[in-house]
């Protein structure tokens, strides 16, 4: 993208402090309160009453066979009128909600809440067993331990034969996290001060080179999974990732690229995708997931399973799912109120000084952020109303925009852990939640909408978790 186009603009992580009453906006829906606020053009361009089937979506859209036989069971996307597509433009004076999202249902008839247990501590098996799983795979011969058994150590740890791999276990006692994480001592995924790993610019594999490689790699990968008895795991994500060497005690580009497989527990046909950040609201919580790291040519970079646990069957509660026409109701609603009162990116009072003209009794504003210090153009607003504003003017920020951007919507589980006394505990439970994907932008720049050409494009196609709802009662998560 020409960053000479990017006008001033951040990725915003919002933090938590809006509380939004679901049952509200669920009365407004059905005619019991009117919704008042600033007002927005919205444009629906999907209908739940006529949704559409896929590969990873049920078909909603069946129509029943014998009406006199028995009704059979109705999958998840049925019971929530769940389209295959969630499109919808919202447009405000300061913010645009743009979504054309695939809508993911698992192709299951229920979702029940179900109880779970953090699998504490690891134990010396398990962590024999991850070494002979991987050995076998890979062909990796081992060390000793660094302590044997008898020693009862809550960390450990061993190097291969040729001294390539570095192995560490944590049993994760005393609230520590579980975990085995393996890493080949002389490559990395990651970034540096002068090493961006998402860089792919340069990267000469075809699409259909890359495809290729990455049924290899999700093969081997899900073959270890079998190994440790994780084959209920499914991937996630994918992501290519540019490879750094170790040479003279620092990170050189390597010339290969990685392939970074992330695979999540799914429980009874339904993900459990683990904890991360969210653009508002609160991420789900740390639950067990395995990430695997594969050279283009096969060589394994790093792999590692974090934070075990078990899924106890006894279900809590099973029950109504709300339509998805209205969670979609309640994220629409709550990202409008969200933005109408926190206005992110505008400079609070203290930081926005008045200057008064005696001669002329004319008002200038003066930012104290040298970055919004740009000259606006005729399309967008000033901090002064058009009744004061003079005719010439320092330069002024602009309002910012916030692009909303929604590339997918999942139906999963949400992970939460009790607390007991201010402490977390082992018992946690699962619940349904629609999981809203995508990126949030704030910028200086009137983008109309993510087209071709637009700087907004690269953003429309991101999947970072912007916020999950309740899909039971339309609570916000977080809040």
């Amino acid at each position: 993208m020409d960053k000479k186009n990017r006008g001033n603009w951040r990725r915003l992580c919002l933090p938590a402090g809006l509380a939004l009453c679901a049952a509200a906006i669920l009365a407004a829906q059905t005619g019991c309160s009117s919704q008042q606020g600033e007002p927005v053009i919205a444009e629906r361009t999907s209908q739940a009453e006529q949704p559409r089937g896929g590969k990873e979506i049920s078909d909603a859209g069946e129509e029943t066979k014998g009406a006199d036989e028995e009704k059979p069971e109705r999958r998840l996307s049925e019971q929530t009128e769940a389209p295959a597509l969630y499109e919808m433009k919202l447009i405000g004076e300061t913010m645009r909600l743009e979504a054309d999202a695939a809508v993911k249902v698992p192709e299951v008839y229920a979702a029940p809440v179900l109880r779970v247990e953090r699998e504490r501590p690891y134990t010396e098996e398990d962590f024999a067993r991850f070494k002979e799983v991987v050995s076998e795979a890979e062909g990796i011969q081992w060390n000793e331990n660094e302590y044997p058994p008898e020693k009862n150590t809550d960390l450990n740890s061993c190097t291969s034969e040729d001294d390539r791999y570095f192995v560490s276990f944590s049993k994760g006692s005393g609230g520590e996290t579980p975990l085995i994480w393996l890493n080949q001592r002389q490559l990395s995924h990651g970034s540096g001060d002068s090493f961006d790993a998402t860089d792919l610019s340069d990267m000469t594999l075809s699409a259909q080179e890359r495809e290729q490689i990455e049924g290899e790699m999700q093969k081997k990968a899900e073959k270890i999974l079998t190994g440790l008895g994780l084959e209920h795991f499914e991937l996630r994500s994918s992501q290519w990732r540019a490879l750094s060497r170790s040479t003279d005690y620092k990170w050189v580009p390597d010339g290969r690229y990685g392939l970074k497989l992330s695979y999540c527990r799914n429980v009874d046909g339904i993900p459990e995708p683990s904890g991360g950040g969210a653009a508002w609201g609160m991420a789900p919580a740390l639950s067990q997931y395995v990430e695997f790291v594969y050279a283009q040519d096969g060589e394994l970079v790093e792999l590692k399973d974090i934070n075990r646990e078990t899924v106890v069957k006894e279900q809590e509660e099973e029950g109504f799912l709300l339509p998805f026409s209205a969670v979609t109701e309640i994220f629409e609603q709550y990202a409008k109120t969200y933005f109408e009162q926190s206005k992110p990116g505008i400079p609070d009072a203290d930081e926005v000084s008045q200057i008064q003209e005696a001669d002329s009794g004319k008002t200038k504003a003066k930012a104290g952020d040298k970055s919004q210090l740009q000259a606006a153009d005729s399309a967008t607003l000033e901090w002064e109303t058009e009744s004061i504003r003079p005719s010439t003017l320092l330069p002024v920020s602009p309002e910012p925009r916030t692009y909303i951007l929604v590339s997918e919507v999942r139906l999963e589980y949400l992970l939460t852990y009790e607390v007991d006394r201010g402490n977390t505990t082992d018992r946690g439970r699962l619940e349904p939640v629609w999981s809203f994907y995508g990126d949030v932008v704030i910028t200086d720049q009137n983008w109309d909408k993510p087209e071709n050409g637009s700087p907004l494009q690269e953003y429309a196609k991101k999947r970072n978790l912007l916020v999950s709802i309740k899909a039971a009662d339309g609570q916000v998560v977080g809040f």
